[in-house]
């Protein structure tokens, strides 16, 4: 980007807007206070570190966008770092520092995987004018990023990255120990009202549905996408059945009145089995959910079925 305004007819205001979490690592106190001082005076979220081994281990637990990292620091080396970093969390930006400009090139941090490089002593102007860079390649990256995994109808992730955040999500969840629902949905009639109202209204609603999907949902916990062309799912973690079948009641609830005596929705609800293999756990939670969703659209439509179970949540 360097600095310009719009990247292919794209203004930058239209760019993802991420919120910048700053991790400093250095053993130099004076250098962590002034970066403390210098990231407050700026509002950003910001972490501190005096050893590689600390950094790591809050790494394990803590996300951060912009890593500004000592390249000779205690425990872990500060190169050994840069790789584990980009192996670990590739989207991780790192910014080099180094008073041992005879030793560390520019050149060889850049190939180990830095985003850029200071020479201490330096100044405030140029940190920031780096992070500035970063930041605005960030949200270039972030868009484009984005542009290929969503659907442009409804603003929800598409297909593609669904069939990817499913074995993810599947395989935290193994790891991790918590529960994963699937929430399938279905629009009722949407080829009736296509074949009577035109493409044009059944687009409207399902932009509809799409919106209060979003706005039914946990805010970066659950996960929305469109996966057919009337047909939607929600990955739902952390949560009792109980938990899921309300986030499922309130999606339902509040498409009746967009779009009264029009269509209805039918979903379908499974929870991920006990296992150890995320790609075939995944799998079958797939096949559940949606045995549930045919089980709701061929008992009528308009109405919940949650798999392995008897209530209808009608």
């Amino acid at each position: 980007m360097d600095g310009s305004d719009h990247i292919k007819g794209l203004p930058l205001k239209q760019l993802v807007d991420e919120p910048q979490r700053i991790f400093v690592v250095d053993d130099d106190e004076s250098i962590r206070r002034l970066l403390s001082i210098f990231l407050e005076s700026r509002n950003i979220e910001y972490f501190c570190a005096d050893n590689g081994k600390t950094a790591l281990e809050i790494l394990e637990k803590q996300s951060f966008t912009i890593v500004i990292m000592d390249i000779v620091i205690p425990e872990i080396d500060g190169m050994e770092l840069l790789k584990t970093i980009k192996k670990s969390w590739p989207d991780t930006d790192v910014i080099i520092m180094t008073a041992y400009t005879a030793d560390f090139s520019y050149t060889g941090v850049i190939s180990a995987g830095a985003s850029d490089f200071l020479t201490k002593p330096f100044s405030l102007d140029e940190l920031e004018a780096k992070i500035n860079r970063i930041v605005r390649e960030r949200r270039l990256r972030l868009t484009l990023r984005d542009m290929c995994i969503m659907d442009s109808l409804t603003e929800l992730y598409n297909r593609r990255h669904f069939d990817h955040k499913i074995v993810e999500e599947a395989a935290r969840a193994i790891r991790q120990g918590h529960s994963l629902f699937l929430l399938m949905v279905d629009v009722d009639n949407l080829k009736t009202l296509n074949d009577t109202k035109g493409h044009q209204e059944g687009d409207r609603i399902l932009k509809i549905l799409g919106s209060i999907i979003r706005q039914s949902i946990r805010e970066n916990v659950d996960k929305a996408f469109r996966i057919g062309g009337d047909e939607f799912a929600v990955l739902i973690p952390y949560v009792s059945q109980k938990q899921a079948e309300i986030i499922a009641g309130r999606i339902r609830d509040r498409f009746f009145p967009s779009n009264p005596g029009k269509v209805s929705l039918s979903l379908g609800l499974a929870k991920l089995k006990d296992g150890d293999n995320p790609a075939l756990l995944a799998s079958q939670l797939v096949k559940d959910a949606d045995k549930a969703l045919y089980q709701a659209k061929n008992t009528g439509g308009n109405r919940l079925v949650v798999k392995e179970s008897n209530n209808s949540g009608e």
